[in-house]
């Protein structure tokens, strides 16, 4: 699979990017420093999301390194999308990478995990196994040759119809689905009996204008960028799937670097996730508001109506482990959110 992610964010994320955000242009890396990490992102210059990656990222570097250590950020996909990446990180041609959600499926298969249907029920909750479990998951990463500096939440997907409301797995059976992701996704809506079919992202809109589908699972931020709401009749924040992005060297990159300031990185590094985590969270709620005042009728699930989704779909976490994500860690992702859920329980009484 070519990086779908990235033909996605091209065609219609990053416009939202700067219509939400504004443009600004920084400089990346520094030239007097000793090392250099060049590394690759999607995002082309002038945009929110790099003004990020240069200011904050590559700043705190410096700074905690003396500026001895600086990056040099390749934006806008000029090294390619996540596979070219990760092949150019195996030869060291790059050092790391801003990866999506598609990057990591592709860096990390058992990543999935995250994207599992219904397993969360608030971006809090991503947080907070995310946070829990930071360890492990950065085990995973480990396993396949890659140190995590950064771990994003990206916003829930939410589910848009052309069609018909999405309330029941009848609805799905009528449904038309454009399948684009990974196997987490494509099992899920199987298991809800939708009829999927395989496109690549850049023919998502027209297929979706045409009537050949009429059915997707993206974040609103996708959607308004899209402009697929001019078309759309139903929009449903289901909290169906959650996704994880991730700032990455490589092992080889990380074990070379002077381990004096290690521990600070790591530390810093991981205190920006959270301005990371609600950057997003708040433009993906501004194009949710946005389209609804726009004419879509958002759909609102009742509890039992929920409930049924999820029971339909909860087969797909037991079929997957083993196979694609470990099983214990499916069972401590449970458990964490058990006990959470339990104190919130507690906390509301």
């Amino acid at each position: 699979m070519r990086s779908k992610m990235f033909c996605l964010f091209f065609s219609v994320f990053l416009p939202v990017m700067l219509l939400f955000f504004g443009a600004g242009v920084s400089e990346a890396g520094s030239e007097k420093a000793d090392i250099t990490w060049k590394m690759a992102s999607n995002v082309p210059e002038g945009m929110t999301l790099t003004k990020f990656f240069n200011n904050k990222v590559s700043k705190t570097l410096e700074s905690l390194t003396d500026g001895k250590a600086s990056i040099s950020w390749y934006h806008g996909g000029i090294m390619g999308d996540d596979e070219d990446w990760i092949s150019k990180m195996h030869i060291d041609q790059l050092q790391g990478a801003a990866l999506d959600s598609s990057g990591v499926d592709v860096a990390v298969p058992a990543m999935g995990i995250m994207q599992l249907p219904f397993l969360f029920r608030s971006t809090e909750e991503v947080v907070y196994a995310r946070d829990t479990l930071r360890q492990k998951l950065c085990n995973l990463f480990e396993e396949k040759g890659y140190k995590v500096l950064m771990f994003g939440v990206q916003p829930f997907d939410d589910l848009y119809s052309t069609k018909q409301q999405l309330r029941a797995p009848e609805d799905f059976t009528k449904s038309k689905f454009a399948a684009y992701t990974g196997i987490v996704v494509q099992e899920s809506l199987n298991a809800l009996g939708a009829n999927q079919i395989p496109i690549s992202v850049p023919e998502i809109v027209p297929s979706m204008r045409a009537g050949i589908c009429n059915g997707l699972l993206v974040p609103a931020v996708w959607y308004v960028g899209s402009q697929l709401y001019t078309i759309t009749k139903y929009m449903t924040a289901s909290k169906m799937r959650c996704t994880v992005a991730g700032v990455v060297v490589t092992a080889k990159t990380w074990n070379e670097f002077p381990e004096k300031y290690r521990a600070a990185v790591e530390k810093t590094m991981l205190e920006l996730d959270y301005e990371l985590d609600n950057t997003m969270d708040t433009l993906n709620a501004k194009c949710f508001k946005a389209m609804a005042k726009y004419g879509v009728k958002e759909v609102k699930l009742s509890p039992d109506e929920i409930e049924v989704l999820k029971r339909q779909t909860r087969p797909v976490l037991n079929n997957l482990a083993g196979k694609v994500y470990p099983r214990e860690l499916l069972d401590e992702i449970q458990r964490i959110l058990d006990e959470y859920r339990s104190r919130e329980a507690f906390r509301v009484k």
